[in-house]
Order: C-alpha cells, then structure tokens, then sequence
C-alpha cells in the first residue's frame, strides 16, 4: 500500500483513465481482481469456518476495502504516511480480527440456512 512505485502506477492510471481504458481494466485485472481472487479461493477451502463462493467473494472484498482504508488514499494524495506505520500494523491486525468475525458469522448464518 506504500510502496512508492505501485503508488506512481496507481497515480498514472487515474491519470489517464479516460484515455486508455484498456490499461486501466489491465491494471484492475492483475492487481485487484487477482488479489481478491486468491483471497476468495482459500476462504472457500479452509474449514474452520466454510462458506460459500458468493460469500467468499464479498468477505475478500471486504477485507481489501477495509485494509486499505485512510492509508491507501493518504498515499495517493501524496500526504506523509511515515509516521503511520505503527498505526498501519494495528490497523492490519484489527482488519484481520473483523474479518475473522465476519466469517465466522457468516459461515454460522449458512450452517443455519443449510440446517
């Protein structure tokens, strides 16, 4: 999320999302989708708390939503970030416990449905 390249990228893709559509469905394809992707495929594999493909679709992207949050946008505006990365670190483990809970939840809601 702070890596000064990956944040170049992001600044010129907005940059030029009018002009060249392609790249930016390129960009979003690799990047994004395929994180969310992965994401999305294990949470349907594990077992502790299975759920469904759909579920699993919208935790992961919930979790990327919420795991980017203040940092990501700050990057992008180009505001200091330097002093966040503590705040950055809590931020991912309370981003991970929501989760958690989420799937927990969900994956009681359809035991229940499945009952």
């Amino acid at each position: 999320l702070s890596d000064p390249e990956v944040i170049a990228t992001y600044k010129a893709l907005i940059g030029g999302v009018n002009t060249n559509q392609h790249i930016s469905e390129l960009f979003y394809t690799a990047g994004s989708r395929r994180g969310r992707k992965i994401l999305s495929d294990f949470l349907t594999t594990q077992q502790k708390y299975p759920i469904s493909t759909a579920c699993a679709e919208k935790v992961s992207i919930l979790f990327f939503s919420a795991l980017k949050g203040e940092f990501h946008i700050k990057n992008l505006l180009g505001l200091d970030t330097q002093d966040d990365a503590k705040q950055f670190s809590q931020h991912v483990d309370q981003v991970v416990e929501w989760v958690m809970l989420c799937l927990k939840h969900e994956s009681s809601k359809e035991a229940a449905l499945n009952t």
